[in-house]
């Protein structure tokens, strides 16, 4: 029996930001200066935190449920 865990990595690009959340690119940018979404900079690179795009999923589903 194969036991296969998916690795998901903690921090996403932009662009793969943008892949799991389908909005505009400033759109994007909104959804950090509202505090929905977390960037974070390692040198000149940004990131989002997987964290934040899934617990904004997570509360468009709730929302939608309501």
């Amino acid at each position: 029996m194969d036991h296969t865990t998916e690795i998901r990595p903690k921090l996403v690009t932009i662009q793969g930001a943008l892949h799991q959340v389908p909005v505009k690119r400033t759109k994007l940018y909104g959804l950090f200066d509202t505090g929905e979404l977390t960037r974070v900079k390692i040198g000149t690179r940004t990131f989002v935190t997987q964290q934040s795009i899934d617990a904004f999923i997570d509360s468009l589903t709730a929302a939608a449920r309501k």
